[in-house]
């Protein structure tokens, strides 16, 4: 057993001698959690379909799920088992799908979705909360950024602000999808926001009827 796990597993059985809300506990478990986020071991969230800013709000919302669990019930730590794989354990097999879940049903779906829609009006409203709320059509959303990535057509590049070849709708549309606005990214590609808004007007018609010729009935 290494040192982080020896001394892991140590402050747990420490922290179990003692009642549930006792300051005792309370410190012992504050410095076990401070090992385990110093140790850089935590799990972060890998589901690919959500944006990269949703990915780190996963990660710390289960974090902190994780950390609430281990303060109650810090009892059913096994010490025959390496602290660090119990740990991992429960972040990938519990606690990532709850926060998911605790995500999509506050505001995180319209975060998700709303620049997009706007982009891709010929997308139905209804369809996207359909997919939203089908857990099984998951991968409709990450085959929708695989086609702006790879651009067989040339489509999303080949389009961009006058001049500015890096401004091109393929950087913009993956830019939405990561949630940044489009003050953000009118900032971002130093053009006026003025500039990104009439430009992505422009591309609308583009857009829908690409999208249309593609999987969305």
């Amino acid at each position: 057993m290494c040192q982080l796990n020896q001394t892991l597993r140590e402050l747990a059985l420490e922290a179990k001698q003692h009642r549930f809300g006792t300051a005792k506990r309370r410190r012992i478990l504050s410095l076990l959690f401070q090992k385990i986020q110093q140790s850089g071991q935590l799990p972060r969230c890998n589901y690919t379909y959500l944006p990269s800013k949703l990915r780190e709000e996963c990660t710390h919302v289960a974090t902190q799920k994780l950390f609430s669990y281990l303060s109650e019930k810090i009892e059913l730590y096994q010490p025959e088992r390496e602290f660090m794989a119990w740990v991992i354990f429960l972040m990938q097999q519990r606690f990532f799908g709850d926060a998911e879940r605790e995500l999509r049903g506050k505001n995180f779906s319209e975060f998700r979705f709303q620049s997009l829609t706007e982009l891709f009006q010929s997308i139905p409203a209804r369809r996207l909360e359909e997919i939203e709320r089908e857990e099984t059509n998951r991968n409709f959303l990450e085959e929708l950024v695989r086609e702006i990535k790879e651009d067989m057509q040339g489509v999303f590049k080949s389009n961009y602000i006058t001049n500015r070849p890096d401004a091109n709708l393929q950087y913009i549309l993956l830019q939405y999808w990561e949630g940044y606005s489009g003050s953000e990214i009118a900032r971002g590609l130093a053009v006026p926001i003025s500039t990104l808004d009439s430009f992505l007007k422009r591309k609308r018609p583009l857009l829908q009827q690409y999208f249309q010729d593609w999987k969305i009935q």
